[in-house]
């Protein structure tokens, strides 16, 4: 007897096809728990698991456990009588207040069978989709959370004296765009052609990048997906005084602007962007 538990349902399907003429042979049985208790779900399936694997030993069977509460079971050759006893032998562990469990014959309800399986399946599926909807969920709060450390590395002086010396070298201004609108990224990139630029499409992004290269000029969306843009200009500011940072937003919202200058910003452009706003700021920082 095989236990199957990782992708029952593919395995069950490619095995059960795989059966054909000689699926006369073999029996089939679903097994469920009628109602699911989330503290001792787990215990019961072991259990449950233990004492089919005790009743049939080394003989020939596959166990799916599509879930901590329903699994299939295929076995060759089984008798009604044997049915029977795997019942009692199970009953003996759990009530049939418990637990379901239906014998089908293939060679009377195979379909049947393979219709009620495929019922089960969809359900475990559409569990599964749930679940994976909640690990991704809370995978999208984790990557909210932003690592800083790689501007916080040295003391704030230190990063000062770091971006000085590395603007210093410099012939031409180094340019660095964040926004996780693709279509903005290439306006930009279009807008300031001739310039060293580097993109960010994310805020984790563009703190790696920033602690990197410290750019003579950011331009920064505001609204970025996974975090607000002023958290990101708040802490640039913080260590490196002498940033030029120059937000992106939506619209002119002005209390966000004002902000956004309380927090370190030299100015906002609001969309629609012109290569004549865009290079306003570009020669600011120059002549400055």
């Amino acid at each position: 007897m095989r236990i199957i538990k990782d992708n029952p349902i593919e395995s069950f399907n490619s095995f059960f096809n795989k059966l054909e003429d000689s699926a006369l042979e073999w029996r089939g049985a679903i097994i469920c728990f009628k109602e699911s208790e989330a503290k001792s779900d787990k215990l019961r399936s072991h259990m449950l698991i233990d004492t089919v694997m005790k009743y049939y030993g080394e003989r020939s069977g596959q166990f799916y456990q599509f879930s901590n509460d329903i699994f299939i079971l295929l076995t060759q050759h089984t008798t009604l009588e044997e049915h029977n006893a795997l019942s009692q032998a199970v009953r003996g562990v759990f009530s049939a207040d418990e637990i379901d469990i239906d014998f089908y014959d293939f060679s009377i309800d195979k379909l049947v069978f393979a219709q009620t399986v495929e019922i089960f399946a969809e359900e475990f599926a559409e569990k599964h989709i749930q679940l994976a909807k909640a690990k991704a969920e809370i995978l999208a709060k984790k990557s909210a959370i932003l690592d800083y450390t790689p501007l916080e590395k040295l003391s704030e002086f230190e990063e000062q004296m770091i971006a000085i010396r590395l603007r210093g070298a410099r012939s031409k201004p180094t340019i660095m765009i964040v926004d996780d609108d693709s279509y903005i990224l290439k306006l930009l990139s279009g807008l300031l052609r001739g310039y060293q630029l580097v993109q960010a499409s994310s805020a984790q992004e563009a703190i790696n990048a920033y602690a990197s290269v410290y750019p003579d000029i950011m331009f920064l969306d505001i609204g970025l997906q996974q975090s607000n843009g002023l958290d990101i200009l708040e802490k640039v500011h913080k260590y490196d005084s002498d940033s030029f940072v120059v937000m992106l937003t939506a619209k002119k919202d002005m209390k966000t602007v004002q902000e956004a200058i309380a927090k370190g910003a030299t100015g906002y452009i609001a969309k629609p962007f012109s290569r004549t706003k865009v290079l306003k700021y570009v020669e600011m920082k120059s002549k400055g």
